[in-house]
């Protein structure tokens, strides 16, 4: 017997009039066939106009595409990264930042919801071989889409743009009795900051210091901290290595050789 003929034999049969319904304060259903209530309540309309905090219409605003033609009805898009491809010949070179910035989900949720995303920094080439083409100037949710070619090489400089002290603490809650999140190792007492930064690729044939493992994060230049790198931090022997002390940010360089 096929699975679907189990299912059709277990399910009981309902009258739509029989349905069963549950209310906004209802328990939920979890393991049951009961529709549960959506948690987010519609919101009140007056005149057209939707009152701040009473809810939120689903499905209202399309999805972003990529590139600045394809931005959907809230102008977000998703940007491709454009390379410099003369800084290091061969290869195709992106600086990327991490940073807090303001992200519009629904028309209906007002401000901007705050969140920690990416965005080219540096100017890519353009077909003439110069480094004219400006990334966007401020960041779009979820960041850059980066385009690799199999057999040609990626490197990117990362650069930890999160604020420092009090304002780099992370705007949701964090539990800090997890491991990682407390207390450091070497007087128990000091917690680990909560804007260091870790970049991880996925798919490609990455070196292990530049694949982005838990243990490969840093802080934001300026952070007072006893902790500002993971004990597995590295950076490419090719690059130039940061300077805590001069830069604004804290940055490391990542090599996947495609």
């Amino acid at each position: 017997m096929s699975e679907e003929t189990i299912r059709k034999a277990t399910i009981p049969k309902q009258n739509a009039a029989e349905e069963p319904t549950l209310g906004p304060g209802d328990p939920p259903d979890y393991f049951g066939f009961t529709p549960n209530y959506a948690n987010t309540a519609l919101p009140t309309v007056v005149g057209g106009v939707v009152q701040p905090g009473t809810g939120v219409r689903k499905f209202v605003d399309s999805l972003p595409g990529v590139g600045p033609n394809h931005a959907n009805d809230l102008n977000h898009y998703i940007p491709v990264a454009v390379p410099d491809t003369i800084t290091y010949p061969g290869s195709d070179y992106y600086e990327i930042c991490v940073q807090d910035y303001g992200k519009m989900f629904n028309r209906d949720l007002a401000p901007p919801t705050r969140v920690r995303g990416y965005r080219q920094v540096n100017n890519g080439t353009d077909p003439s071989g110069h480094n004219t083409i400006a990334p966007p100037v401020r960041p779009y949710y979820c960041g850059p889409l980066i385009y690799a070619r199999r057999n040609r090489p990626v490197r990117i400089k990362f650069l930890n743009l999160l604020p420092t002290g009090a304002a780099g603490k992370l705007f949701l809650p964090v539990d800090t009795t997890l491991t990682g999140a407390g207390t450091g190792p070497l007087n128990n007492t000091e917690l680990y900051t909560q804007n260091r930064a870790a970049m991880h690729m996925h798919g490609a044939e990455t070196p292990w210091i530049s694949d982005g493992t838990p243990l490969q994060w840093f802080t934001p230049a300026g952070e007072v901290t006893s902790y500002p790198r993971g004990a597995s931090y590295a950076n490419v022997r090719t690059c130039p290595t940061p300077d805590r002390a001069r830069s604004r940010s804290t940055s490391r360089c990542s090599r996947a050789p495609g």
